[in-house]
Parts: C-alpha cells; structure tokens; sequence
C-alpha cells in the first residue's frame, strides 16, 4: 500500500511538472506572437509615416528628391507631449490606429463560413457541368434505342391468354418460354385490359400492383370507356403515381407507347 502512495505522489508529481511546462511553453509563445504583431504595427506605422511625408517632399529643381527631409519624421517628436511617458502612450494609440487601418475586413468564419463556401463550390461545379453540357452537341441514332430491344432487356414474360376474354386468372402458374408472350408482341396494341403483372421488372410489390391497375385505367380511357366526370380525376393519378414513384416512370411510359403502337383505332391513340 505504501508503493501504491509513493506511485501515486510521484505521477502527480510528473504531471504537476508537465502542466507547468505546457504553460511555460504557452507562455513564451504568446510572447512571441505579442512581440510579431508589436513589430508588425511598428512597421506598418512607419511604411505610412513615410507614404505621408514623401507626398509633402517637395522636389529640387533638377528633380531629385531630398532624402533627409523625408525621414525628419524618425527624429521628430510632438510638441503638446510632454514627459517621456506620455510620448510612448500617444506613439502607441497612433500605432494601433494605424494598423488597424492596415487590417483586412473580417471574413465570415467558423461552421458559417465553411459551409458557405462548400455551397459556392457546389453551385460552381454545378454550373460548370450545365455549361459543358450544352456545348457537348449529342447526336441521338433512334435505331440504337430501340423499343424490342429494350423490352428483351427489361420487359417480364407474360403468358399467353388462351381464354380469349383478356382477362388472366389471379392464380399464379409456371410456363414456359413457349408459352410466353413473344416481347415482339408485348410492345404492340393489345386489347387485354388487365395484366398479370407489369411489364417492367419492379422491385417494389406495392408498385407492381399499381402498374396494373394504372394498365386497366389506361385501357378504359383509350376506349372512352370512363365517364367524363372521372376522365381527369383518371389522368392525374396516373401522372401522380408518375411523379411520386421514380420506379413507375419507365412503365407508364411503356404501358402508353405498347397502346399508341399499331393501334387499329385512330380516336383511341389520339387520346
């Protein structure tokens, strides 16, 4: 136990000794600082000291400027002073006016500041991005995006309606490949009104639930089918869904060009 004391004594004494050298060190820092910005204003006092005078120097006649005159200042001392003291006291207020003067206007800093900035930036970039976007001209070949091609890509399989009616049954069945919708087929008209699921792959269950009624929605406006008083109401939850659900975007779309393609009814692709 006695150890244990001594041990204890001795790391505060350790630390006691450390703290008071951190503030030995602090200390001849500050000095330091104190004495650079002491030098600082004395020289900013005397770079203007001089700018003022050389404007009064007046220049000899063969242009020449006189060099002692300009540098009487350093010698000169003002008059309404009197005693030594108070010659240091009014030195030092005119000191530090001056380099108050000579000081830059403060910034923002801190968190404020910073944040500030990282925004300029940000807009900055952003703006470079949109002027090099509008001078890079894009020429777009239909043929590459094409819509089979993208329906082989993303497009489900569906399978065949063998009931005639356009209608599918809820229960869901394998099938094969031979029993599928060929996707040369699904990106033309067609006149089921329901699907059994969307026609691209979705991720989100909620939304492929939606994808087919939106379908049927759809289907009944092409065919006048909804009375006029639910025909806007119709509209803008299609373009509602469109708008809250980024994953539905692409399928409304498809849904829209599948009925406009090959439609045997003129009245119902205008609409």
């Amino acid at each position: 136990r006695l150890r244990q004391l001594r041990e204890m004594e001795e790391k505060r004494r350790l630390e006691a000794l450390a703290a008071a050298e951190r503030d030995r060190v602090e200390a001849q820092e500050k000095a330091v600082q104190a004495s650079l910005e002491a030098a600082q204003k004395e020289l900013v006092a005397l770079a203007q000291l001089a700018e003022i005078k050389g404007k009064k120097v007046t220049q000899s006649k063969e242009g020449t400027v006189d060099l002692d005159q300009m540098f009487t200042f350093l010698a000169e001392a003002p008059k309404e002073v009197k005693g030594e003291q108070d010659y240091l006291t009014t030195l030092n207020q005119e000191l530090d006016a001056m380099f108050k003067e000579s000081q830059p206007k403060p910034t923002e800093r801190g968190r404020a500041g910073r944040r500030r900035q990282r925004i300029e930036k940000k807009l900055l970039i952003l703006q470079e991005e949109d002027e090099a976007a509008k001078k890079v001209d894009v020429d777009v070949d239909p043929t590459q995006y094409d819509m089979l091609t993208f329906a082989e890509k993303w497009f489900n399989n569906h399978p065949k309606d063998t009931t005639g009616l356009g209608t599918f049954t809820m229960r869901r069945k394998r099938f094969s490949r031979q029993e599928a919708v060929p996707k040369a087929d699904m990106i033309k008209y067609t006149k089921n009104i329901s699907m059994p699921t969307s026609l691209i792959h979705l991720h989100d269950p909620e939304n492929v639930n939606l994808s087919c009624t939106i379908w049927k929605d759809l289907c009944k406006f092409m065919r006048g089918d909804i009375r006029p008083e639910q025909v806007y109401i119709t509209i803008q939850n299609i373009i509602a869904y469109a708008i809250e659900r980024m994953e539905l975007r692409d399928e409304i779309f498809c849904q829209i060009m599948r009925q406009v393609t090959e439609c045997p009814r003129e009245e119902e692709a205008d609409r």
